[in-house]
C-alpha cells in the first residue's frame, strides 16, 4: 500500500524464502536509490529489514490513478470488513469505493476478484466459527 499511496512502483530483484531485495522500477534507467533487503531470522521466521535506501528522488513522482500493484489481493485487504458487513456487495461499488476513497481507477475484473477474495476469507472464518 505504501507504494500504491506514494506513487511509485518496485520490482522483486531477489524474493525467496530467506531473502527479499526490491528496488524502485525506474532504478536502472534512471538511477534513483530506493532499495530495501530484508532477511528471515531463523528463529522466529520473521523478516528483518537489513538495509533501507528510503530516498525515492524520482523526478516527476505523481500519484497516477493507475498502479500495476493495486491488484485483486488489495483490493480484499482494504474491502474485508465492508465485505463482511454486506457480503452481497457488488463489485462496480467496490470499484466506485476505491476510486472515491483512493482515488484509484481499477478494472471491474480486479474489483470482482477483490470482492470473491474477500467474501471467501470471510466464510473461511465462518466456517471454522462454526466447526469450533
Amino acid at each position: 500500500m505504501y507504494a500504491i499511496e506514494m506513487g511509485f512502483e518496485y520490482k522483486y530483484v531477489r524474493n525467496t524464502k530467506k531473502r527479499v531485495v526490491a528496488y524502485c522500477s525506474k532504478r536502472e534507467s534512471e538511477h534513483y536509490g530506493w532499495c530495501v533487503n530484508a532477511s528471515l531470522l531463523e528463529y522466529n521466521r520473521f523478516f528483518v529489514i537489513t538495509n533501507l535506501v528510503n530516498e525515492h528522488s524520482c523526478y516527476g513522482v505523481i500519484r497516477l490513478q493507475t498502479n500495476k500493484m493495486m491488484g485483486s489481493k488489495i483490493i480484499k485487504s482494504i474491502m474485508l470488513d465492508k465485505v463482511r458487513e454486506n457480503p452481497n456487495k457488488k463489485a462496480i461499488d467496490i470499484y466506485y469505493e476505491i476510486k472515491s476513497d483512493y482515488g484509484m481507477e481499477v478494472s471491474y475484473r480486479k474489483a470482482w476478484y477483490g470482492k470473491e477474495r474477500a467474501r471467501e476469507s470471510f466464510l473461511v472464518v465462518m466456517l471454522i466459527l462454526m466447526l469450533s
